[in-house]
């Protein structure tokens, strides 16, 4: 458990729903969001928000940080994503281990060796910088052919003529769409294209001074194209690092596993480790052979927490741009992984709000990691709203990490509004083997969660309908609630949406009893093909939601009966692919 150093006052007078934070960083404190101080950046906080004035875009996109800073970003996501971290019972081991290797690694063979990666960079820079100058120059003419003259009987003249703003930007974007990917060339392209449509929109125009559009520029792209540099500068002293410090490599694997925990931010996602630790294990598959992928666990080697005094609770918001930078380099570094046949099984623990969507595609066509699994498991969280206030406010006491109510309460609202779409979009994966498990995670403190419904790809069996309603009910939050019990919002159709969709589009959807695992009802293809009233659990608000599946034929049922074809399934075999609490004793 971390302590709050003692200047730093008591928590007495805050509590969950008063944590002395706000969803935004206050005025005072934006000068040390992580990219701006000093230590890291080139140019400050003022600086980059008097840049942001003219050409339109965040403060934080314009930051310049330096070399021995993105090299500190490679080596958070390599550890992570390379190699074997240990882990412990506590939340915060994992953290630990995973921050004292990479300081280790820092401190021992970069630093040494920084002075030449500060020159190879330079020459990354100005090779950069000249790829933009020579883009600029040749933006600002472009030829036309006049229409053939006298009579058609003479070729047309060629001129030379000035685009205008418009039309520049136009250029850039053909231009890009030639561009060879992961090029300098072609992310000069792009970064001059969201420069120019930036500065349009704000100014109406491009500015005059080509140089300063190319040094604006090239802000995006020392973050892009440079950053992807940095990792080849340093991969063979990487591995050179790993070797001599005796950590180990994780084997890459022709069949992945990828295990992703889905819910709302303090659901409760990581108190699943333990039960993943073992189900690894069920799956013949070693726990040690796992990338844990939990970017939050970053945030402590980025930022001193003692530093910020009686601020100490925004900590984790001033490292949030950051961790959102090297979170988007690690979702690169592991495409680089899977394309040379390098990945290992994967356990994802983050939230992210683009991590609940999905394309025209599906999710499995997406950037998300999960598309990595051959064979993939995905768990669904469902708390309350109330309870991640709660247990943030309990997290934040024994870590530091602190969010604000308003931000909870909403974070609730784009999980829980994501998680359908999520979930169908990889039931239809024809092409992989897909697990889930939809978890209620309204529990006593260290009673494990219950398994509420669970499945693989389009068949679904349900043990708790009521409480897989809350997938709906737990969307209808109001942000602004002071107290527990001003968080749902009252709704004005039962919350039956999402049991609904899942009837309509998957192939099979059984019920069963939560503690027997006697099956009550099956669904196939839409239709009931197997009613049992005297299994079916007596609860009123259960019985409202089988009515809403539509007519139940009791002769139908009975033939079903008759003819010996009883639907059942093998609980003791679905245990070996679930993590929480049902039908014990089974």
């Amino acid at each position: 458990m971390v302590t709050p150093p003692a200047n730093k006052g008591a928590d007495d007078a805050y509590h969950a729903w008063a944590p002395g934070i706000t969803s935004s960083i206050p005025p005072h404190l934006k000068p040390l969001i992580t990219v701006f101080q000093p230590d890291n950046s080139v140019i400050s906080y003022a600086e980059a928000k008097e840049a942001a004035q003219l050409c339109g875009l965040p403060e934080t996109d314009l930051a310049i940080l330096h070399v021995d800073r993105l090299i500190i970003h490679e080596l958070l996501l390599r550890v992570t994503s390379d190699l074997y971290v240990p882990d412990g019972p506590n939340y915060a081991d994992l953290g630990i281990s995973l921050r004292s290797m990479v300081d280790t690694i820092y401190q021992r063979h970069m630093i040494p060796k920084m002075d030449e990666y500060k020159h190879t960079f330079a020459k990354v820079k100005a090779y950069i910088q000249k790829h933009l100058q020579d883009i600029l120059a040749e933006s600002m003419t472009s030829q036309v052919t006049t229409d053939r003259r006298l009579f058609g009987l003479l070729p047309g003249e060629t001129k030379q003529i000035k685009p205008d703003d418009e039309a520049r930007v136009a250029i850039w974007k053909d231009a890009a769409t030639t561009a060879a990917d992961n090029t300098c060339i072609a992310s000069c392209y792009k970064a001059l294209i969201r420069l120019g449509s930036a500065m349009m929109g704000r100014q109406g125009r491009l500015i005059a001074d080509q140089n300063m559009i190319a040094e604006l520029a090239s802000r995006l792209v020392f973050h892009d194209y440079g950053s992807v540099q940095v990792r080849k500068m340093i991969s063979a002293d990487f591995r050179e690092a790993v070797i001599a410090e005796g950590y180990r490599f994780l084997p890459p694997q022709q069949k992945p596993v990828v295990m992703n925990t889905k819910g709302a931010s303090a659901a409760g996602k990581s108190t699943l480790r333990p039960k993943q630790r073992q189900l690894a294990s069920k799956i013949n598959t070693s726990w040690e052979d796992y990338a844990v992928i939990s970017p939050d666990y970053w945030r402590k080697y980025l930022i001193d927490y003692d530093s910020l005094g009686d601020d100490y609770k925004y900590a984790a918001m001033l490292t949030g741009y950051e961790l959102t930078m090297i979170d988007r380099k690690l979702d690169q570094y592991m495409a680089e992984k899977a394309a040379a046949g390098t990945m290992p099984h994967l356990l994802i623990d983050r939230f992210r709000f683009d991590s609940f969507d999905t394309n025209a595609e599906g999710d499995y066509q997406s950037s998300l990691l999960t598309r990595f699994g051959d064979v993939v498991y995905l768990f669904f969280v469902i708390t309350a709203p109330h309870q991640t206030v709660e247990r943030a406010w309990m997290r934040g006491l024994s870590t530091q990490r602190y969010k604000a109510v308003d931000d909870l309460l909403y974070h609730n609202i784009e999980a829980f509004t994501g998680i359908p779409d999520l979930f169908f979009s990889w039931s239809q994966v024809p092409n992989k083997m897909i697990h889930f498990e939809f978890l209620d995670n309204d529990q006593p403190l260290g009673e494990p969660p219950r398994t509420i419904a669970f499945g693989t790809n389009k068949s679904m069996i349900i043990l708790d309908p009521v409480a897989l309603c809350n997938i709906d009910r737990y969307r209808h939050v109001n942000v602004d609630a002071k107290t527990p019990e001003d968080v749902l919002m009252p709704l004005a159709t039962p919350p039956y949406q999402f049991i609904q969709s899942c009837v309509a589009s998957l192939d099979q959807v059984t019920f069963a009893d939560f503690h027997t695992a006697d099956v009550y009802g099956l669904i196939e293809q839409g239709q009931w093909r197997y009613f049992n009233l005297r299994l079916c659990p007596k609860n009123k608000a259960l019985t409202h939601i089988i009515a809403s599946l539509g007519s139940v034929d009791q002769a139908t049922h009975s033939q079903a009966s008759d003819a010996g074809s009883l639907p059942v399934f093998d609980a003791r075999a679905e245990h070996n692919h679930t993590v929480g609490q049902w039908a014990d004793g089974i």
